[in-house]
């Protein structure tokens, strides 16, 4: 492997460790699932401390909520398309 392999398992190594993907995210008693609506997360776990729209295309669009629940806990991002959530990071500090 020649040094810019070297340097390209190592990045992704590095990212792996500080993110992490799931299919449920617990909200106090509630869970929240790959394919559930955005008014269902938001009636399990309250609005999110950010909204980011990343793709505005008619037919698939995307949007990312942060819930951060303090510095004790890790952050959470979820990416909805359209109205079904389709992802959750868990990102580390």
């Amino acid at each position: 492997m020649g040094h810019k392999g070297v340097i390209g398992a190592g990045l992704c190594l590095l990212l792996a460790t500080f993110s992490v993907a799931a299919d449920h995210m617990r909200c106090g008693s509630y869970l929240v699932k790959i394919g559930d609506t955005k008014d269902q997360v938001v009636k399990r776990c309250g609005e999110p401390v950010y909204r980011e729209e990343v793709s505005a295309e008619v037919e698939r669009s995307e949007e990312q909520w942060v819930y951060d629940p303090g510095s004790a806990a890790f952050r959470r991002i979820l990416t909805f398309r359209g109205l079904r959530l389709v992802d959750i990071e868990t990102v580390r500090r």
